[in-house]
Protein backbone atom coordinates (compact mmCIF):
# COMPACT_ATOMS: atom_id res chain seq x y z
CA UNK A 1 0.00 0.00 0.00
CA UNK A 2 2.63 2.12 -0.28
CA UNK A 3 1.51 4.00 -3.36
CA UNK A 4 -1.98 3.61 -3.40
CA UNK A 5 -3.53 5.61 -0.55
CA UNK A 6 -0.76 8.60 -1.48
CA UNK A 7 -1.81 8.14 -5.27
CA UNK A 8 -6.10 7.86 -4.37
CA UNK A 9 -4.90 11.33 -2.11
CA UNK A 10 -4.14 12.73 -5.79
CA UNK A 11 -6.49 11.31 -7.77
CA UNK A 12 -9.05 12.60 -6.01
CA UNK A 13 -7.63 16.17 -6.57
CA UNK A 14 -7.57 15.32 -10.16
CA UNK A 15 -10.86 13.63 -10.13
CA UNK A 16 -12.07 17.28 -8.98
CA UNK A 17 -10.37 19.60 -11.10
CA UNK A 18 -10.97 17.49 -14.13
CA UNK A 19 -15.21 17.56 -13.61
CA UNK A 20 -14.84 21.25 -14.54
CA UNK A 21 -14.17 22.22 -17.75
CA UNK A 22 -14.59 18.94 -19.25
CA UNK A 23 -17.55 17.33 -22.08
CA UNK A 24 -20.56 16.59 -20.39
CA UNK A 25 -20.35 12.51 -19.14
CA UNK A 26 -22.73 11.43 -22.04
CA UNK A 27 -20.00 12.85 -24.68
CA UNK A 28 -17.24 10.34 -23.26
CA UNK A 29 -19.19 7.82 -21.51
CA UNK A 30 -22.25 6.66 -23.95
CA UNK A 31 -25.00 5.09 -22.69
CA UNK A 32 -25.56 1.46 -22.96
CA UNK A 33 -28.45 -0.01 -25.37
CA UNK A 34 -31.93 0.92 -24.02
CA UNK A 35 -31.02 3.30 -21.50
CA UNK A 36 -32.46 6.65 -21.69
CA UNK A 37 -30.24 8.41 -18.89
CA UNK A 38 -27.01 8.10 -16.53
CA UNK A 39 -27.33 9.23 -12.40
CA UNK A 40 -24.31 10.60 -11.53
CA UNK A 41 -20.95 9.92 -13.46
CA UNK A 42 -19.44 6.76 -14.97
CA UNK A 43 -15.76 8.38 -14.71
CA UNK A 44 -12.83 7.02 -12.61
CA UNK A 45 -15.64 3.95 -11.26
CA UNK A 46 -15.51 0.48 -10.53
CA UNK A 47 -18.15 -1.57 -10.03
CA UNK A 48 -17.75 -2.22 -6.21
CA UNK A 49 -14.71 -1.14 -4.05
CA UNK A 50 -11.62 0.18 -5.49
CA UNK A 51 -8.47 -1.83 -3.49
CA UNK A 52 -5.47 -0.39 -5.48
CA UNK A 53 -4.59 3.07 -7.42
CA UNK A 54 -1.28 3.78 -8.88
CA UNK A 55 0.03 6.10 -11.31
CA UNK A 56 1.92 4.64 -15.15
CA UNK A 57 5.23 6.09 -14.36
CA UNK A 58 5.79 8.51 -17.14
CA UNK A 59 2.09 9.90 -15.46
CA UNK A 60 -0.51 9.70 -18.56
CA UNK A 61 -2.54 6.91 -17.29
CA UNK A 62 -3.97 5.72 -13.79
CA UNK A 63 -4.19 2.14 -13.09
CA UNK A 64 -6.78 0.71 -10.83
CA UNK A 65 -8.33 -2.21 -9.58
CA UNK A 66 -11.38 -3.56 -7.30
CA UNK A 67 -13.09 -6.36 -6.56
CA UNK A 68 -15.25 -5.98 -9.53
CA UNK A 69 -12.12 -8.23 -10.77
CA UNK A 70 -11.36 -5.65 -13.19
CA UNK A 71 -7.88 -3.69 -13.59
CA UNK A 72 -8.96 -0.03 -15.47
CA UNK A 73 -7.23 2.17 -17.41
CA UNK A 74 -8.40 6.02 -16.73
CA UNK A 75 -7.17 9.15 -18.34
CA UNK A 76 -7.04 11.34 -15.14
CA UNK A 77 -7.56 14.65 -17.56
CA UNK A 78 -10.87 13.31 -18.40
CA UNK A 79 -11.58 10.31 -15.88
CA UNK A 80 -12.67 8.45 -18.82
CA UNK A 81 -11.75 4.68 -19.11
CA UNK A 82 -9.41 3.73 -21.50
CA UNK A 83 -9.13 -0.31 -21.09
CA UNK A 84 -9.85 -3.24 -18.66
CA UNK A 85 -7.92 -6.25 -17.78
CA UNK A 86 -9.39 -8.83 -16.70
CA UNK A 87 -8.14 -12.39 -15.09
CA UNK A 88 -8.35 -15.22 -17.89
CA UNK A 89 -9.92 -17.22 -14.87
CA UNK A 90 -13.38 -16.71 -13.44
CA UNK A 91 -12.49 -18.30 -10.16
CA UNK A 92 -10.05 -14.52 -9.41
CA UNK A 93 -12.89 -12.72 -7.76
CA UNK A 94 -11.24 -9.80 -6.49
CA UNK A 95 -8.03 -7.77 -6.38
CA UNK A 96 -6.23 -6.41 -3.43
CA UNK A 97 -2.63 -5.19 -4.68
CA UNK A 98 -1.55 -3.70 -7.85
CA UNK A 99 1.80 -2.61 -9.16
CA UNK A 100 3.19 -1.51 -12.30
CA UNK A 101 6.99 -1.98 -13.07
CA UNK A 102 9.51 0.83 -13.31
CA UNK A 103 9.34 0.59 -17.20
CA UNK A 104 5.82 0.89 -17.27
CA UNK A 105 5.41 -2.64 -19.67
CA UNK A 106 3.64 -4.53 -17.09
CA UNK A 107 0.73 -4.19 -14.61
CA UNK A 108 0.74 -7.03 -11.69
CA UNK A 109 -2.76 -7.57 -9.79
CA UNK A 110 -2.57 -9.64 -6.74
CA UNK A 111 -6.26 -11.83 -6.47
CA UNK A 112 -7.96 -13.56 -3.97
CA UNK A 113 -9.77 -16.27 -5.41
CA UNK A 114 -13.22 -18.03 -4.88
CA UNK A 115 -11.72 -20.82 -3.04
CA UNK A 116 -9.54 -18.57 -0.67
CA UNK A 117 -5.83 -18.53 -1.96
CA UNK A 118 -4.14 -15.71 -3.60
CA UNK A 119 -1.97 -15.14 -7.09
CA UNK A 120 -0.44 -12.35 -8.94
CA UNK A 121 -1.49 -11.80 -12.75
CA UNK A 122 0.46 -10.23 -14.82
CA UNK A 123 -0.46 -8.44 -18.03
CA UNK A 124 1.00 -6.80 -20.79
CA UNK A 125 0.01 -2.50 -21.08
CA UNK A 126 0.56 -2.38 -24.36
CA UNK A 127 -1.58 -5.47 -25.48
CA UNK A 128 -3.70 -6.23 -21.96
CA UNK A 129 -3.15 -9.34 -22.63
CA UNK A 130 -2.11 -11.44 -19.88
CA UNK A 131 1.00 -13.09 -19.53
CA UNK A 132 1.48 -15.13 -16.76
CA UNK A 133 0.07 -16.08 -13.54
CA UNK A 134 2.05 -16.74 -10.38
CA UNK A 135 0.33 -19.40 -7.32
CA UNK A 136 1.03 -16.82 -4.18
CA UNK A 137 -0.85 -17.28 -1.26
CA UNK A 138 -3.33 -20.17 0.48
CA UNK A 139 -5.62 -17.28 1.84
CA UNK A 140 -6.57 -13.60 1.11
CA UNK A 141 -3.69 -11.55 -1.06
CA UNK A 142 -3.25 -7.77 0.56
CA UNK A 143 -0.54 -6.30 -0.92
CA UNK A 144 1.80 -6.10 -4.18
CA UNK A 145 5.44 -4.23 -4.44
CA UNK A 146 7.94 -4.24 -6.92
CA UNK A 147 11.38 -3.84 -6.91
CA UNK A 148 13.47 -0.08 -8.20
CA UNK A 149 14.70 -2.31 -10.91
CA UNK A 150 12.06 -4.44 -12.17
CA UNK A 151 13.59 -8.03 -10.83
CA UNK A 152 11.62 -8.91 -8.14
CA UNK A 153 7.60 -8.57 -7.07
CA UNK A 154 6.49 -9.10 -3.93
CA UNK A 155 3.45 -9.91 -2.05
CA UNK A 156 1.47 -9.86 1.01
CA UNK A 157 -1.23 -12.43 1.93
CA UNK A 158 -3.13 -13.74 5.33
CA UNK A 159 -1.73 -17.22 5.33
CA UNK A 160 1.35 -15.62 7.45
CA UNK A 161 3.82 -15.34 4.51
CA UNK A 162 5.40 -12.60 1.64
CA UNK A 163 6.38 -13.79 -1.17
CA UNK A 164 9.04 -12.78 -3.36
CA UNK A 165 9.10 -13.77 -7.13
CA UNK A 166 12.07 -13.43 -10.06
CA UNK A 167 9.34 -11.36 -12.14
CA UNK A 168 12.07 -12.07 -15.36
CA UNK A 169 12.04 -15.73 -14.81
CA UNK A 170 8.68 -15.49 -13.32
CA UNK A 171 9.65 -18.11 -10.55
CA UNK A 172 9.39 -18.35 -6.28
CA UNK A 173 12.19 -17.18 -5.07
CA UNK A 174 11.72 -17.05 -1.39
CA UNK A 175 8.30 -17.22 0.53
CA UNK A 176 8.91 -15.26 3.64
CA UNK A 177 7.58 -16.34 7.15
CA UNK A 178 6.37 -13.52 8.43
CA UNK A 179 4.85 -14.74 11.59
CA UNK A 180 1.05 -13.53 11.01
CA UNK A 181 -1.41 -12.11 8.51
CA UNK A 182 0.61 -9.83 6.65
CA UNK A 183 -0.38 -6.64 5.63
CA UNK A 184 1.99 -4.78 3.43
CA UNK A 185 5.35 -5.21 1.58
CA UNK A 186 7.53 -3.11 0.18
CA UNK A 187 11.35 -3.25 -1.59
CA UNK A 188 13.90 -0.84 -0.42
CA UNK A 189 15.28 1.62 -3.08
CA UNK A 190 18.63 0.29 -3.42
CA UNK A 191 17.30 -3.14 -3.96
CA UNK A 192 18.74 -5.14 -1.28
CA UNK A 193 15.63 -5.52 1.28
CA UNK A 194 12.37 -6.27 1.78
CA UNK A 195 10.04 -4.89 4.29
CA UNK A 196 7.19 -6.88 5.78
CA UNK A 197 4.09 -5.42 7.84
CA UNK A 198 2.32 -8.20 9.67
CA UNK A 199 1.01 -9.45 12.75
CA UNK A 200 4.13 -10.89 13.58
CA UNK A 201 5.92 -7.15 13.40
CA UNK A 202 7.61 -5.09 10.70
CA UNK A 203 10.48 -6.84 10.04
CA UNK A 204 13.17 -6.20 7.45
CA UNK A 205 14.62 -9.50 4.92
CA UNK A 206 17.79 -9.61 3.38
CA UNK A 207 16.68 -9.91 -0.64
CA UNK A 208 20.16 -12.03 -1.28
CA UNK A 209 19.65 -14.42 1.48
CA UNK A 210 16.04 -14.64 2.53
CA UNK A 211 16.61 -14.36 5.82
CA UNK A 212 15.74 -11.73 8.17
CA UNK A 213 17.87 -8.47 8.84
CA UNK A 214 16.45 -7.48 11.73
CA UNK A 215 12.54 -6.83 13.42
CA UNK A 216 11.50 -2.61 14.10
CA UNK A 217 10.74 -2.15 17.30
CA UNK A 218 7.23 -0.47 17.74
CA UNK A 219 7.20 3.10 19.73
CA UNK A 220 5.69 1.54 22.77
CA UNK A 221 3.97 -1.56 24.32
CA UNK A 222 0.40 -0.03 23.39
CA UNK A 223 1.42 0.53 19.56
CA UNK A 224 -0.38 -2.59 18.32
CA UNK A 225 0.53 -4.76 15.48
CA UNK A 226 1.75 -2.88 12.04
CA UNK A 227 -0.71 -2.18 9.09
CA UNK A 228 1.37 -0.52 6.64
CA UNK A 229 5.47 -0.24 5.20
CA UNK A 230 7.62 2.33 3.25
CA UNK A 231 10.86 2.75 2.41
CA UNK A 232 10.97 6.77 1.19
CA UNK A 233 12.52 6.80 -1.94
CA UNK A 234 15.64 8.43 -1.13
CA UNK A 235 16.47 5.93 0.80
CA UNK A 236 17.03 7.59 4.60
CA UNK A 237 13.52 6.13 6.04
CA UNK A 238 11.60 3.30 6.36
CA UNK A 239 7.42 4.64 7.44
CA UNK A 240 5.47 2.28 9.79
CA UNK A 241 1.74 2.66 10.40
CA UNK A 242 1.20 1.33 13.96
CA UNK A 243 -2.54 0.18 14.20
CA UNK A 244 -2.69 2.40 17.85
CA UNK A 245 -2.77 5.94 16.10
CA UNK A 246 0.99 5.53 15.62
CA UNK A 247 3.46 6.32 13.21
CA UNK A 248 7.30 5.25 13.27
CA UNK A 249 9.71 6.63 11.12
CA UNK A 250 12.94 4.52 11.37
CA UNK A 251 16.55 5.14 9.93
CA UNK A 252 16.98 3.00 6.91
CA UNK A 253 20.40 2.47 7.53
CA UNK A 254 20.12 1.18 11.07
CA UNK A 255 16.88 0.43 11.80
CA UNK A 256 16.95 3.21 14.67
CA UNK A 257 13.55 5.02 15.61
CA UNK A 258 13.67 8.48 14.44
CA UNK A 259 10.43 9.98 14.96
CA UNK A 260 7.11 8.79 16.54
CA UNK A 261 3.98 10.83 15.07
CA UNK A 262 0.64 10.54 16.84
CA UNK A 263 -2.89 10.52 15.15
CA UNK A 264 -4.64 11.53 17.50
CA UNK A 265 -6.33 8.34 18.23
CA UNK A 266 -7.38 7.17 14.42
CA UNK A 267 -6.32 4.11 13.98
CA UNK A 268 -3.78 3.04 11.00
CA UNK A 269 -3.92 1.54 7.56
CA UNK A 270 -1.73 2.30 4.78
CA UNK A 271 1.03 4.62 4.16
CA UNK A 272 3.43 5.93 0.88
CA UNK A 273 5.75 8.41 0.26
CA UNK A 274 5.50 11.40 -2.33
CA UNK A 275 8.52 10.45 -5.51
CA UNK A 276 10.65 13.64 -3.94
CA UNK A 277 10.55 12.20 -0.08
CA UNK A 278 9.56 15.73 1.11
CA UNK A 279 5.63 14.10 2.47
CA UNK A 280 4.25 11.22 3.22
CA UNK A 281 0.39 10.10 3.69
CA UNK A 282 -1.21 7.79 5.74
CA UNK A 283 -4.93 6.88 5.70
CA UNK A 284 -6.66 5.35 8.62
CA UNK A 285 -10.21 3.38 9.32
CA UNK A 286 -11.86 6.19 10.24
CA UNK A 287 -11.95 7.80 6.54
CA UNK A 288 -8.85 10.27 7.15
CA UNK A 289 -6.08 10.50 5.06
CA UNK A 290 -3.64 12.77 6.27
CA UNK A 291 -0.38 14.26 4.65
CA UNK A 292 2.99 14.75 6.90
CA UNK A 293 5.80 17.29 6.30
CA UNK A 294 9.08 14.84 6.05
CA UNK A 295 10.95 18.10 7.56
CA UNK A 296 9.20 19.18 10.51
CA UNK A 297 7.30 15.68 11.44
CA UNK A 298 3.97 17.54 11.37
CA UNK A 299 0.62 17.17 9.55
Amino acid sequence: MRWCCWIAWIGAIVCQSASAGEPPVAQTHPLPEGAVRRLGSARLRHHGDATGVVYTPDGTRIVSCGNDSAVRIWDPKTGRQLREFRSPDKNDREFGGLAITPDGKFVIAGTSRTFGTGRLCIWDFATGRCVATMEAHADRLRDVACSHDGRFVASAGDDGRAIVFDLTKRVRVYALETGGNTYSVDFSTDGRYVATASKGGAVEWDLGTGKRRRALKPPDKESGEPSGIAYSPDGKYLAVSWWMAKVGIYSAKTGQLKHVLRRGGRRGDAIAWSPDSTRFVTADFQSNVIVWDAETWKE
